[in-house]
């Protein structure tokens, strides 16, 4: 009874008509429906209730924690009921343990903090208020007394179908708000402005006041249709959904305003997590809007969580972690095994620096799919771009309709799409733009389907990047890959194991810099881009850089470009084990300062270890290729190459049009098999042609047939100077055969040179006409066993250097103008031989009436015509015809003073061991034979035709019949514009004379 006492001297400040004390134990008898609660028994704590006010209930709480059992636990409208309590920290537990539900429909308050549980069910009506000053827990769970006054954790449980259900306002002015039930539906307005407002749907929880979760889903309700249900507005400095997801048809839902501001020690977030205690999860829908910010104005954190085959529907409104003006954007989670951002959701973490955006995990997720109304970014308004990561595991199926975005005014940022098929669908755009330099876009997945724009651009430096790996990648003609730049284009790289399609645009160019980097690479499938396929790299100051390549077959069927626009062109390589480029193929890395590079199939005769050599190539019929110099300059290098069969039908063109500067460099060639019918230009509009290389490992120059037709070379000879050389580095000998009846004869400033590893077989004409200009005529050299070896300085048009290390200070020039310095040494191979006329051709003429003809081998033979009137010359025979002098004698069988023009070019003929100037083998017997029209063997210019009675066996002329008025005809060459003769034969040069009517020659001029 003391102790009665003094608690009734306690509360004598009441002045109350009706007092009530309780003690533990003590019961207060049940009061109308309309009153506040009733029917109390204090089972802890200092505890003093007034109910001697109408409608206004007041409980004295004079201990720190306090629990108190009631029969009812509603406040009526109008109604309030008050805890007075020591401090902020004092918490008083009530507990409900009849049957009724608790209606709360006028006021609940408190200085300190309150704690309802009710089994039976909470409703805070359109008019209820409670506002609390510190912990406010409404629970359909119950919690045990010692855990409650343990302090520490505290563990809700008690499975039923209870809810809890806000229409009104729930408010904790200085703690968190927690309702726990198997279904919580908030309508109204829940504040804690500086705790966290957590909503639990579940049968089992754990709370803790401290730390940055506040509950702790342990186990599953009873279920239903929602767990949580937000169509209100819950503001506080953190916020937590959670909810035991699998037993719902709707673990949480929200259309309502999910705001968490943060507070002076806590960070803005938002948790909607349907995860349960890990093992399962739910579907999760939000069309409203989730917003979490720190109190500083950065971006807060949300975090979205359906759980291990939980599902999670954004399927409108907003959920945003942006910064406020200059702050920084926060981060975004949104995990499930299902993850949908539709209709025009806006999922964002944007700032002055974006935030982090993630969708799904490569560890659980199955389906990502952002619609096509949809945006989800991590934007920087005044500095760099974020980061947005849409991943899936090696099985899902990520599917972007709409934006995704991390821009930066300053720098872009980074984008990874990452799943088992990742498809960007027509009308999207995923991007990381930059307001100075592009960042990245990444893509990985066993597939990857490009159909919309992918961006990384530098609005004023550097492009950024796009790195797309996976399997199969194929980036569609409705698909837009973007790395440029202004300063400089970027990078955009596609690597697919098993291959790549291309038939849309991929862009890595610059308006002020140099090109960026295209390179597609199919590992162990092949690389396809479609005849609609644009790639560039091109550049303001310098082209940039595109490359193909595959294990498998290469196919280029579309317009690739790396040209510079200001500048010299860049560089394209195709390669592949089998390479196509197709007919609608326009592969172009002109300049306006010089021509770039094009290799397909391979490097410079194969010897470039940097570059796959292909097995097969093919150059379609109406496929272009450009390497021009367009304005300055010198034209580019451009390379056609197998290991295996090279087939040409195409157009390339290496020329300079500008007012300096030379043609470029073209070879085709195969190492096994070599087909030509397609045309090159190496023209140069005011400098010296460029040259071709053709170099397989047996050449056939035929009438209409062979490797090349004896008429496509003579087109080639007017567009370039033309190198044919058999083998290739390190290549088995080969052969260059000039059929019976080809002609290659031409009129140009082009020089013609063959390279045999082998022998040349000569049977037809090789002549040039030569032209106007003096000392513009293009040469004519063979050589053969030639070893093959070749400098740089083949295919560096733009800084010509000696091909090869041939014969001496003369006067030999290679076909690109550039003397050559060597020594006799450095030519044939022991046993190659040039065999002239070895098929008993009519006519075998190699010339070049004003430039260099240079012929060098082990052996050099040149053999006479087996028919009347057939010859062999190793020089240009063109001639002017002159009379001898009649007024002259014969002596000893020679012209006593014959007439003859004077001819220019020196004669330099070199045998190691032997020169031998024969007549054919019926002069061989020693016997004076007498021969009508003549026949003779020659080293010089000129040459004679006369009526002589006898020649002997040595050439020695006997006798001579008057034709009338004249002596005899002396063909000579053309006067003083001839050019030098070098005939090298390491072993031996062969002049073997022919029948009658015939000659064997080496010099200009002749006249069988």
């Amino acid at each position: 009874m003391k102790a009665i006492m003094k608690m009734l001297r306690r509360a004598a400040w009441l002045h109350t008509v009706t007092l009530a004390v309780l003690l533990p134990g003590m019961l207060l008898l049940p009061v109308p429906a309309w009153s506040n609660p009733s029917g109390a028994s204090v089972v802890h704590g200092d505890i003093l209730i007034d109910d001697l006010t109408p409608g206004h209930l007041k409980i004295q709480q004079g201990s720190n924690k306090a629990i108190i059992n009631w029969q009812d636990f509603s406040i009526g409208v109008g109604e309030t009921t008050q805890f007075i309590q020591p401090g902020l920290d004092a918490v008083a537990l009530n507990r409900v343990i009849s049957g009724n539900p608790s209606s709360l429909l006028g006021t609940l308050q408190a200085n300190g903090g309150v704690i309802l549980v009710n089994p039976n069910g909470i409703l805070v009506g359109s008019g209820g208020i409670v506002d609390i000053g510190g912990l406010t827990v409404l629970s359909t769970l119950d919690i045990s007394d010692s855990d409650f006054l343990d302090g520490g954790s505290m563990r809700f449980f008690g499975k039923n179908e209870a809810t809890i259900t806000n229409l009104g306002t729930i408010t904790s002015r200085g703690g968190d708000v927690v309702l726990l039930s198997n279904m919580v539906s908030n309508a109204g307005t829940v504040g804690a402005p500086d705790g966290t407002v957590a909503f639990g749907a579940g049968g089992e929880f754990v709370v803790d006041t401290i730390g940055d979760s506040r509950v702790s889903v342990v186990g599953a309700g009873a279920g239903g249709q929602t767990g949580i249900s937000n169509t209100g507005t819950v503001n506080a400095a953190a916020v937590e959904f959670k909810a035991h997801g699998n037993v719902y048809a709707l673990a949480i839902q929200n259309t309502g305003i999910v705001r968490a501001n943060g507070a002076s020690r806590k960070n803005g977030r938002v948790i909607l997590s349907a995860a349960g205690n890990g093992t399962t999860g739910g579907r999760i829908e939000n069309s409203g809007t989730i917003r979490a910010r720190n109190r500083n104005g950065s971006g807060g954190e949300i975090l979205i969580d359906g759980g291990v085959g939980g599902q999670v529907d954004i399927i409108g409104g907003r959920v945003d972690a942006d910064g406020d003006g200059a702050r920084n954007g926060g981060t975004v989670t949104v995990l499930g095994d299902v993850v949908n951002v539709t209709g025009d959701a806006r999922v964002t973490a944007n700032g002055a620096n974006g935030g982090f955006v993630q969708l799904g995990s490569p560890k659980t997720t199955t389906s990502i799919t952002v619609g096509s109304d949809a945006k989800v970014s991590a934007n920087g308004t005044t500095g760099n771009g974020g980061v947005v990561q849409v991943m899936g595991n090696g099985s899902s199926v990520v599917n972007v309709f709409g934006e995704v975005s991390a821009n930066g005014a300053q720098n872009g940022g980074t984008v990874l799409m990452q799943g088992g098929t990742v498809n960007s669908q027509a009308g999207s755009t995923i991007s990381a733009n930059g307001g100075n330099s592009g960042g990245t876009v990444k893509f990985i997945g066993n597939g990857v389907n490009i159909n919309g724009n992918v961006t990384a651009n530098g609005t004023a430096g550097a492009g950024g990047s796009v790195l797309v790996n996976g399997n199969q990648i194929n980036a569609a003609a409705a698909g837009l890959i973007d790395v440029s730049g202004a300063a400089k284009g970027g990078t955009a790289a596609i690597d697919g194991i098993n291959g790549v399609n291309v038939d849309g645009a991929i862009r890595a160019n610059s308006s002020s810099g140099d090109g960026g980097r295209v390179m597609i690479q199919g590992q162990g499938g092949g690389v396809n881009v479609g005849d609609d396929a644009q790639i560039n790299a091109d550049g303001a100051s310098a082209g940039g850089s595109v490359g193909f390549d595959s294990a498998a077959n290469t196919s280029v069927s579309g317009a690739v470009s790396a040209t510079g626009l200001n500048g010299l062109g860049g560089r394209v390589n195709v390669t592949g084990d089998r390479v196509v480029i197709g007919s609608a193929a326009d592969i172009n890395a002109s300049g306006a300062t010089g021509g770039g590079n094009v290799n397909i199939g391979g490097g410079v005769q194969g010897s470039d270890s940097s570059l796959r050599n292909s097995s097969s190539t093919v150059i379609q019929d109406g496929a272009r290729v450009r390497v021009d110099a367009l304005e300055s300059g010198n034209g580019g290098n451009a390379v056609v190459w197998s290991n295996g069969s090279t087939f040409y039908r195409g157009d390339i063109s290496a020329q300079a049009y500008g007012a300096m500067g030379n043609g470029g460099f073209v070879e085709v060639s195969g190492k096994q098999d070599l087909s030509v019918e397609g045309m090159v230009s190496t023209l140069a509009a005011n400098g010296k042609n460029g040259t071709f290389l053709i170099d397989p490992v047996d050449v056939t120059v035929g009438p209409g047939s062979g490797t090349i037709t004896d008429a496509q070379l003579v087109t080639f000879l007017g567009l370039s100077n033309v190198v044919i050389h058999t083998g290739g580095a390190g290549a088995s000998a080969g052969d260059i055969n000039i059929l019976n009846g080809a002609n290659v004869i031409y009129d140009s400033p082009n020089s013609l040179t063959f390279l045999a590893n082998n022998n040349i077989y000569v049977n037809g004409d090789i002549k040039n006409h030569g032209t106007t200009d003096v000392g513009n005529t293009g040469h004519i050299t063979l050589v053969a066993g030639w070893d093959g070896t070749l400098p740089g300085g083949l295919a560096n048009a733009g800084n010509p250097q000696a091909l090869i290390d041939p014969v001496s200070a003369a006067d030999f020039i290679l076909p690109d103008g550039t003397p050559i310095v060597g020594r006799y040494g450095d030519w044939g191979r022991t046993g190659s031989a040039i065999y002239l006329n070895d098929q008993g051709a009519e006519a075998v003429e190699v010339g070049s009436a004003r430039g260099q003809t240079n012929v060098f081998a082990d052996t050099v033979q040149l053999q006479g015509g087996r028919a009347d009137g057939w010859f062999s010359e190793i020089g240009y025979r063109r001639v002017a015809d002159s009379r001898a002098n009649t007024s002259g004698t014969m002596t000893g069988g020679y012209f006593d003073d014959p007439t003859l023009q004077v001819v220019d070019g020196d004669i330099n003929v070199v045998g190691k061991t032997v020169v031998a100037l024969r007549q054919s083998d019926e002069f061989d017997t020693g016997s004076l034979d007498k021969v009508r029209n003549r026949t003779y063997v020659m080293i010089g210019h000129g040459g004679m035709r006369l009526n002589v009675d006898q020649i002997d066996n040595r050439g020695a002329l006997f006798g001579l019949d008057d034709w009338g008025s004249d002596s005899g005809v002396i063909g000579v060459a053309d006067g003083n514009n001839s050019g030098n003769i070098t005939v090298y034969g390491g072993s031996g040069v062969i002049m073997q004379g022919g029948r009658v009517d015939s000659f064997v020659q080496i010099g200009h001029g002749g006249f069988g």
